[in-house]
C-alpha cells in the first residue's frame, strides 16, 4: 500500500471517530460551542505531547510562522466557523455541506497548476462519482425549512475556499521541510487562541462545572481524535500524487458515518442514502486504482 493511501485510511478512520463522538454530545444536548471548541482547540494538548515524543524542533523561520498563523486563524478557525453557521442557516443542511465538501476538485486543479501534480482520468472520474454520491447521502428533503436570505450560500463558499486553501498552503509549508505533526501543532496553536476568544462565554467556569466527567472525557477524546486526524491528513497531503485525492477521501468518510449513525443513533437509512453509500464506495475503489 502506498504511504499516502495508508495515511488517508487513518484520516478516514479518525474522521469517523471524531464525528460520531461529536454527534453523541449533540444528541445529549451539550452546548454546541463547547463541542466546536473541542474539535478546533483541544487537539493542541495531544499535538504538543506528540511533538515532544517525536523530538520536534519548535523553532521555525519567521516566514513559516506567518503562514502557519494564516492557516490557523483564517483557514482553520474561520473555515470551521463559516461551516457551522452555514449549515445552521441553510434551508437544508445538506445543501451547505455539498458546497463545502466540493473543494476537492478545486484543490485537484490547483495541485496540477501550482505543484506540478498529476491527476489521471480515472482519478477525475472517481472524484465526480464521489461528489454526486455524497450529495445523495447528505440531501434530505424532509429537512427543508423556510429561511429568508442567502447568507448561508456565501458562508458555504467561504468555507469551501478556506478549507481548500488550508490544504494548498499546508502543502507549500511542508515543502519547506516542516513536518506534518509540527505544522498541525502550530495550526491548532493559532486556531485555539481564536476559538478561546470567540467562545469565552461558553468557557466560563460556571458553565464548565455543569459538565459531567463523562462529557469532559469525551470532549478530550474528540480533541485527541481530531489531532490524529489532522496529522494523518497532512501526511497524506504531503505524499499524495494530487491533493484533491486526499480531500475527496476525507469527504467520503460521510459513508461510514451515515451507516454507523443509523446503527448508534437510529438515523433513518433511506434507499437514497444506501445508493449514495454504494456510489461513494465505487468511487473510492476507482480512486485507489487510479
Amino acid at each position: 500500500m502506498d504511504n499516502w493511501i495508508f495515511y488517508s485510511v487513518l484520516m478516514f478512520g479518525f474522521s469517523v471517530c471524531t464525528y460520531l463522538l461529536t454527534r453523541k454530545l449533540q444528541v445529549n444536548k451539550v452546548d454546541n460551542r463547547l463541542v466546536v471548541y473541542a474539535v478546533g482547540a483541544l487537539p493542541l494538548l495531544t499535538l504538543f505531547i506528540y511533538n515532544l515524543a517525536n523530538g520536534a524542533n519548535f523553532a521555525l523561520e519567521g516566514g513559516s510562522i506567518f503562514l502557519l498563523a494564516v492557516t490557523g486563524i483564517f483557514f482553520s478557525y474561520l473555515g470551521n466557523k463559516f461551516s457551522v453557521e452555514a449549515t445552521k442557516e441553510a434551508p437544508n443542511p445538506g445543501y451547505s455541506l455539498i458546497i463545502q465538501k466540493s473543494y476537492a476538485p478545486f484543490t485537484a486543479v490547483m495541485g496540477v497548476l501550482f505543484y506540478n501534480q498529476t491527476i489521471t482520468l480515472t482519478g477525475a472520474v472517481a472524484i465526480v462519482v464521489i461528489i454526486i454520491s455524497t450529495a445523495q447521502i447528505l440531501l434530505n428533503p424532509s429537512q427543508k425549512k423556510v429561511k429568508s436570505g442567502r447568507r448561508w450560500v456565501v458562508q458555504s463558499f467561504l468555507a469551501f475556499f478556506l478549507f481548500g486553501m488550508l490544504s494548498l498552503v499546508s502543502k507549500h509549508i511542508m515543502a519547506q521541510n516542516v513536518a506534518p505533526y509540527l505544522l498541525t501543532f502550530y495550526n491548532f496553536l493559532f486556531a485555539s487562541v481564536a476559538f478561546s476568544i470567540d467562545y469565552r462565554d461558553a468557557l466560563r467556569p460556571s458553565n464548565l462545572r455543569k459538565l459531567s466527567w463523562k462529557t469532559i472525557l469525551i470532549l478530550f477524546v474528540i480533541g485527541t481524535s481530531n489531532a490524529l486526524f489532522n496529522i494523518a491528513m497532512f501526511s497524506a497531503v504531503r505524499l499524495a500524487p494530487n491533493i484533491g485525492y486526499v480531500n475527496i477521501i476525507n469527504s467520503s468518510s460521510i459513508t461510514l458515518i451515515t451507516l454507523l449513525s443509523a446503527l448508534f443513533f437510529k438515523d433513518k437509512l433511506s434507499l437514497q442514502k444506501i445508493l449514495g453509500v454504494i456510489g461513494v464506495t465505487c468511487g473510492l475503489i476507482l480512486l485507489f486504482t487510479a
